[in-house]
């Protein structure tokens, strides 16, 4: 009679193990998901960040590449002035119309 008691209890400790085992099984898939999904979370939020950093980054260059080229358009705007390139001729770099004896007429061959 001993026996028969026996052999219940542990088929009650095999059905209380098997069910137990399932739950942690179940347990330790739903941590590994939260953890997956905590991971995948942060990883979004800094890709986003250097995102806009780098949106930042390029306004900030888009903005001096804007300034550079108003300055470059002005300054070919005055050199494209004739009058104003012979007074710079003269002016800065001391350069003056040659004397006739200076000039060389060269011919073409044809």
């Amino acid at each position: 009679m001993e026996l028969a008691y026996f052999d219940q209890n542990v088929a009650l400790n095999r059905d209380n193990g098997t069910s137990w085992d399932k739950f942690n099984y179940i347990y330790l898939m739903g941590v590994m998901l939260c953890v997956l999904l905590l991971v995948l979370y942060t990883w979004r939020g800094l890709y986003f960040g250097k995102l806009q950093c780098d949106i930042r980054e390029a306004e900030q260059t888009k903005a001096q590449l804007i300034q550079i080229n108003k300055q470059l358009r002005l300054e070919k705007a005055s050199l494209a002035n004739l009058p104003e390139i012979d007074k710079l001729a003269k002016d800065e770099l001391g350069l003056r119309p040659p004397l006739p004896e200076q000039i060389v007429i060269v011919e073409q061959e044809g």
